[in-house]
């Protein structure tokens, strides 16, 4: 049986594709150093997703269930986009934090900002 999955490798060059107990994997980015982390979270479109992770941010895709959802390696680590329809809506909590009041249902990357040539916000439109 051959089957192809994307995977992260430790291997320096990629993408390649590997054998293990007679299944394919082709890989796609290495995991980060250390820890890598696996974050999934939901979408209302897998399009815009897309478009977002892996046009705007440069993320390599790697696996999807066309419609259901598709990850994505963020500088080593998987994040993987799970459409939920357009209904959804996540129950809000929130806790005082300093003195304001933060959703405690919030994950946020810190990046260091760096333009790219000609683009003066790279995020700011998105």
């Amino acid at each position: 049986m051959h089957h192809v999955a994307h995977v992260l490798s430790s291997s320096p060059q990629s993408p390649e594709t590997q054998e293990i107990a007679g299944v394919k994997f082709q890989v796609e980015a290495r995991p980060a150093p250390g820890q890598p982390f696996h974050f999934a979270f939901p979408v209302h479109d897998l399009d815009a997703a897309r478009s977002f992770w892996g046009g705007v941010m440069g993320c390599t895709e790697g696996r999807c269930a066309p419609g259901k959802w598709i990850d994505f390696s963020l500088y080593g680590h998987q994040i993987v986009c799970h459409w939920v329809g357009t209904d959804y809506r996540a129950t809000e909590y929130f806790n005082p934090v300093d003195g304001d009041e933060v959703c405690a249902c919030v994950c946020a990357c810190a990046f260091e900002r760096e333009c790219r040539e000609g683009e003066k916000e790279p995020l700011g439109r998105h």
